[in-house]
C-alpha cells in the first residue's frame, strides 16, 4: 500500500476560529482579540462606549463551548476604558447536559461539601456601574437600558427605582464602585413577564454578588445576605448542604422524581466554585406543555410533542387545550392557561366520582 497526498486548494474556510484554553491571567485587551476572533461569539455595540459579548445562538444548539465563550455571557465592557461595566455567571450547566455534569463524572469531581440554593424563575437582570460616566449599569439579555427597545434591560432598572428609595440607591452605587462588582439578581415580573412558575408579586432576588473582572469570583453567600437584608429584599435561599456523595446522590434522587415541588430546580455548587443546575419535574412538565400551548395558538404541528406525552395529565391538557378557543390560548400565558385547566379538570373528576 502506497499512500499518495494532494492538497486540496479549494475550501471554505471559517472567518473566526474557536480559541484554545486561556490563561488565567490574561489582560482584558488579550481576551478581547480572543472574543473577536471567536466564531461562536458575538459583539454587541451598545450606548455609552459599551460592548456586551456573548455566545452566539449556534454555540448554544450546537453545544459549542470552551474557556472564551463560557465567559461571554452577560459581559459588558466599557471598550474606551477598557473596563468591564458590569458582569454576570459563566455559562453552567444542567446535570447531565455536558460530559462533566453527568452523574459518573460528578461523583468523581464533585469536592465536598455540596451547597443547593433554589433557582427563581424568572430572568438575570445585573447592575454594575460605569465609572466614564459615573453612573449605575442595567443589563439583561446583552443589552443595556439605554437601549429602548429591549424591555428587559429597562424592566430591570424600572422596577430598581421602584423598590429601592435615594439612599438605597446611593449606598448601592457606592458598593458597586468601591467593591468592583456588578449585583446579580433574578428578575420577577408576573404581569410582564410571565414564566412557568406562578409569583404573586414583582420583585428583584439578589443572586451573587460577581467581581468585574475576567476571572470568575463572587463574595461568599454570607454577604449576599448581609447585602439584601440592608437593603430590605430577598436573596437566594440555601436549600441544603452535603458533606458527602452518598447523602447529595439520595437527595438528588428523591427530588428529580418528586412532582410535587413547584419550582424551577436548583442551582448545584461544589467547595471549589463547581456549579451545575437540576431542574424539577414539575417545571419541566409546564415548560413541555408550553411549548405545545405555542404549537396549538399558532395552528403548527404538534406531532413531536404529542409522541413525548407520558403521563394520563399531560394527555387531559392537551386535548383540553385544543377545546379552547385559539385566540385565547395565544394571548394567554401557560400560568393562566394551567390555573384554568387545573380548575376544569379538578370539577370533571369531581363530576366523575358523583356519577360512579
Amino acid at each position: 500500500i502506497e499512500t499518495h497526498e494532494i492538497d486540496n486548494p479549494v475550501y471554505r474556510a471559517s472567518e473566526k476560529k474557536t480559541s484554545a484554553a486561556i490563561q488565567p491571567d490574561i489582560s482584558l485587551d488579550d481576551f478581547l482579540a480572543h472574543l473577536d476572533q471567536h466564531e461562536y461569539v458575538q459583539e454587541l455595540k451598545l450606548p455609552h462606549h459599551i460592548s456586551s459579548f456573548n455566545f452566539t445562538k449556534k454555540a448554544f444548539s450546537e453545544r459549542k463551548w470552551d474557556d472564551v465563550n463560557v465567559k461571554a455571557r452577560g459581559l459588558f465592557v466599557n471598550m474606551v476604558s477598557k473596563q468591564i461595566v458590569s458582569r454576570s455567571y459563566n455559562k453552567f450547566f444542567n446535570i447531565d447536559e455536558r460530559p462533566e455534569t453527568k452523574m459518573h463524572h460528578l461523583v468523581n469531581h464533585l469536592q465536598f461539601p455540596v451547597t443547593v440554593y433554589d433557582k427563581a424563575n424568572g430572568y438575570l437582570g445585573t447592575v454594575g456601574y460605569n465609572e466614564m460616566e459615573d453612573e449605575l449599569v442595567f443589563t439583561s439579555k446583552s443589552y443595556t437600558s439605554h437601549v429602548k427597545q429591549n424591555q428587559h434591560a429597562s424592566w430591570v432598572e424600572e422596577l430598581f427605582y421602584q423598590t429601592f428609595g435615594d439612599v438605597q440607591v446611593d449606598y448601592i452605587k457606592s458598593y458597586v464602585s468601591d467593591h468592583n462588582v456588578s449585583l446579580v439578581f433574578e428578575v420577577i415580573l408576573p404581569e410582564k413577564d410571565p414564566h412557568v412558575i406562578t409569583y404573586d408579586h414583582d420583585q428583584l432576588i439578589l443572586l451573587d454578588i460577581v467581581k468585574r473582572q475576567l476571572s470568575y469570583e463572587k463574595a461568599p453567600f454570607t454577604e449576599v445576605q448581609r447585602v439584601s437584608e440592608q437593603l430590605g429584599i430577598s436573596s437566594k435561599q440555601e436549600v441544603a448542604v452535603f458533606q458527602d456523595w452518598t447523602s447529595f446522590y439520595k437527595w438528588y434522587q428523591a427530588v428529580s422524581h418528586d412532582d410535587s415541588i413547584k419550582e424551577e430546580g436548583y442551582v448545584i455548587e461544589d467547595h471549589r466554585g463547581f456549579m451545575t443546575k437540576l431542574k424539577l419535574p414539575y417545571y419541566q412538565f409546564w415548560k413541555q406543555m408550553r411549548a405545545i400551548k405555542q404549537r396549538v395558538a399558532e395552528k403548527r404541528s404538534t406531532q413531536k410533542y404529542i409522541q413525548a406525552l407520558q403521563t394520563a395529565e399531560q394527555a387531559r391538557f392537551y386535548t383540553w387545550l385544543l377545546e379552547q378557543d385559539a385566540h385565547a390560548v395565544r394571548n394567554s400565558s401557560i400560568i393562566e392557561l394551567r390555573s384554568q385547566f387545573e380548575q376544569s379538570d379538578a370539577a370533571q373528576l369531581n363530576k366523575d366520582g358523583i356519577n360512579a
